[in-house]
């Protein structure tokens, strides 16, 4: 599925998802909003059509939650961009869009005014490597000197303290199958953070920004060498990774 908090409505958004544990039965269309107390079913005059491991982000320039790509069973994948205003999505246009793909990372970078996104899969057998800008009405490829090498299932969050784009870990296509790389994005290249400690090799992980402890927060994945679903907590203060003792946390999950 899909999910994001819209910041303009206070309330977190959730689109569409797979039905079931495979990926090749369809997926969701559904609307869904969370008002911090109750799950509201929405009925947009128009929406995408179903799908399951799309990116969404919040624009906070323009106050509305942007979506794309994804994928409604194998092999049909979506290259297309959505935007929800709190009461319908519309689908927008653009000179140019990112290739079709699932499972890619996105992130609002509020120092650029603009929604990141990376890599992917594209599903024939390619990862993807590429970063794509969305400033509103139109998508444009960066050209970054440096990049993280073509992956699917990051986990990227916006370092409002640092005003960077984080990503960590990640799916190749070649083993050692998963990553343990830590990368910040400026607006214009990555670079990669040499931290160490760092969570262990994983995709499929889920990160947030902590900005009253001036944090990003990364929490569970899954390892192609065995250890999936995890259950770990580690955060992120710019320079390097911690792990969280944590007494009561979530059970292990991707």
């Amino acid at each position: 599925m899909g999910m994001a908090y819209d910041a303009a409505r206070q309330e977190v958004l959730l689109f569409g998802g797979s039905p079931t544990q495979g990926h090749d039965e369809g997926a969701l269309g559904d609307t869904w909003t969370w008002d911090g107390s109750t799950w509201t079913e929405r009925a947009p005059p128009t929406s995408p059509p179903g799908r399951y491991g799309m990116g969404m982000a919040y624009d906070a320039a323009l106050r509305e939650v942007v979506l794309f790509g994804g994928s409604y069973s194998y092999p049909d994948y979506f290259g297309d961009t959505w935007t929800w205003d709190g009461t319908t999505w519309t689908q927008q246009s653009s000179s140019r869009f990112p290739p079709s793909r699932v499972r890619m990372g996105m992130a609002y970078d509020a120092l650029q005014r603009q929604v990141v996104l990376f890599g992917g899969f594209d599903g024939g057998v390619q990862k993807l490597g590429d970063t794509w800008l969305w400033d509103g009405s139109q998508w444009t490829m960066a050209s970054p000197a440096t990049s993280p090498d073509p992956r699917e299932g990051v986990a990227m969050a916006y370092d409002r303290t640092r005003g960077l784009v984080v990503l960590f870990g990640g799916k190749i296509g070649k083993a050692p199958w998963d990553r343990d790389d830590t990368w910040t994005w400026d607006g214009s290249n990555w670079t990669q953070e040499p931290p160490a400690p760092s969570p262990s090799q994983r995709h499929t992980a889920g990160m947030a920004n902590d900005g009253t402890r001036g944090r990003v927060l990364l929490f569970g994945g899954c390892s192609v060498e065995g250890l999936c679903p995890m259950g770990d907590t580690w955060t992120w203060d710019g320079a390097s990774w911690t792990e969280q003792a944590i007494m009561n946390a979530p059970s292990a999950r991707k």
